[in-house]
């Protein structure tokens, strides 16, 4: 159990987040502050808030478990993060923010037609509403012995500070809650990285040198196997969700378009993948020192424990009482970063993709302000009872479930928007087409993947393979129609990639004799 300075540390911690809610209170006076912070925000911050949604407090634990256990070939997906970073500042960022767009799916809409929009925005917030309820019950499952109350409670205590200061304070509370819990993620790994190099016999060199020796900075073996998650399935996974992450993701778009200029969109993308690399190969290296230090002090408690308790362990048995607190702190900011993010980016795509756009378009502003507050609650609520039910699931089947739901619900969007940018002769029907096929496509990998068809039928392919597959029948079915169907006669001009267009943009917007431009 822990110790009541770790107590008082850690609601310390939430105390400071909602304070910083509700300062955000006062300047969200319309829509465009709710979402947005009237798109003057700073490319510094949005950068560390874009780093603190991709790190979860399932990461914050998983990774340094899949390292004591294993290897680094998880890291690997993360390597390709420079992949998306190029493409994000030489293609996203200034395709969307000359649209002038709220959504990324409206972009969707001048493309291909409001199916398509709303199509993938629905995909999208169904994704949305399957992760918040499983990162806050994943994290309550470590955190609850970590602070010795039960699991329940920490379900509701998380959720109803991250539901209040995110209703309130909207993308400003956000993006600077983010902020500050990200400086808690990082100071607490950097603290954790001096006791374990203290408290482990032998030097660095030594430490680090017998880590190699026993492979625990293995990348996974080198061969082509759809079947395995091998080295070339992580590349593959990593380019391909990089890829969707910088080009499709509501989350990393909304970021995009919340600050002044390119600029510092094109700064915040960089500060974003350089210090989440760098975070997530840190937590690989805690992993692999844990693995070392416990082989050295020989502690018998964690021989028969399970790979993603021996960290938390470490916290409560070596940490002294107030530092464990700081630890306890950065795993719920991981947690909070994530979950904040996500309710009010579902909040931007009810607002502006299915209420104000197919069901309120005549509404006031003030109107869709006090909308997107309730749909932030309900998102709030949604979140913690499906935490709460996950707590009565059987892990297994969760697990399952959630693979189940996730790749049949939720995909062949990166498809989508590659055709939009690169492929100009595709046009609405091709898509819309393309889009029922990979359905079909998606039904049938779900139903072999969990071994529902006749032997026959079944093929071996890793669940990681089933998003990429699904996105490459679309991606080549939509091709293929174009060729067949006619394209679109409305006029694409700024909706597809043009180098010649956007350096021309970038240079009337770096002009000094040119008039300023507002995004």
């Amino acid at each position: 159990m822990s110790h009541p300075v770790d107590l008082f540390v850690v609601l310390l911690y939430l105390v400071a987040t909602i304070g910083i809610g509700f300062r955000s209170l006062a300047k969200n006076r319309s829509t465009e502050d709710y979402f947005f912070g009237n798109r003057g925000l700073p490319g510094w911050a949005v950068g560390l808030s874009m780093v603190g949604t991709s790190i979860s407090a399932v990461t914050f634990l998983a990774f340094p478990a899949a390292a004591y256990s294993l290897d680094w070939r998880l890291l690997v997906p993360n390597m390709m993060i420079p992949v998306g970073i190029v493409v994000a500042i030489y293609v996203c960022i200034p395709l969307y923010r000359s649209f002038k767009i709220a959504s990324v799916y409206e972009y969707l809409e001048n493309r291909f037609g409001p199916f398509i929009r709303f199509f993938a925005a629905v995909n999208f917030i169904i994704g949305q509403y399957l992760r918040l309820g499983i990162v806050l019950y994943l994290v309550a499952i470590p955190i609850g012995p970590l602070l010795g109350i039960d699991v329940l409670w920490v379900i509701i205590i998380a959720g109803v500070f991250v539901t209040v200061y995110s209703m309130f304070g909207g993308i400003n509370a956000v993006v600077w809650t983010d902020v500050l819990q990200t400086i808690i993620l990082m100071f607490g790994g950097a603290v954790c990285l001096v006791f374990l190099l203290a408290e482990t016999p032998g030097s660095t060199w030594d430490i680090v040198k017998f880590a190699y020796e026993q492979d625990k900075f293995g990348l996974g073996e080198a061969r082509w196997d759809i079947s395995e998650r091998t080295l070339f399935t992580m590349i593959v996974l990593g380019f391909v969700s990089w890829l969707q992450s910088y080009m499709c993701n509501q989350n990393v778009v909304q970021r995009y378009l919340a600050v002044s200029s390119d600029r510092e969109a094109r700064k915040a993308t960089l500060i974003s993948g350089i210090v989440g690399f760098l975070n997530w190969a840190f937590f690989f290296l805690l992993g692999t020192l844990l693995f070392v230090h416990y082989v050295r002090t020989g502690d018998p408690a964690v021989v028969d424990m399970a790979s993603d308790q021996v960290f938390p362990h470490f916290i409560l048995t070596v940490l002294p009482a107030g530092v464990s607190g700081i630890i306890i702190s950065a795993a719920v900011a991981a947690a909070m970063s994530s979950l904040d993010s996500s309710m009010n980016v579902i909040s931007l795509t009810l607002s502006k993709d299915i209420f104000q756009r197919f069901l309120t378009k005549h509404k006031s502003d003030k109107f869709h302000l006090k909308l997107a507050r309730w749909t932030t609650l309900l998102s709030g609520l949604f979140m913690i009872g499906a935490a709460i039910c996950f707590h009565f699931t059987p892990r297994e089947s969760l697990l399952d479930t959630l693979i189940a739901l996730g790749s049949l619900l939720v995909g062949s969007l990166l498809s989508i928007f590659l055709l939009g940018f690169f492929a100009p002769r595709v046009g609405n029907k091709a898509v819309v087409w393309s889009v029922i096929i990979s359905l079909i496509a998606r039904t049938y990998l779900l139903l072999n993947y969990f071994g529902w068809l006749p032997e026959a039928w079944q093929v071996e392919v890793h669940a990681y393979w089933i998003a990429i597959i699904v996105d490459g029948i679309l991606l080549i079915c939509a091709l293929l129609f174009s060729l067949i169907l006619p394209p679109d006669t409305k006029d694409l001009t700024g909706l597809v990639y043009s180098r010649r267009q956007l350096k021309e943009r970038e240079r009337l917007v770096t002009s000094p004799s040119a008039t300023p431009m507002t995004d």
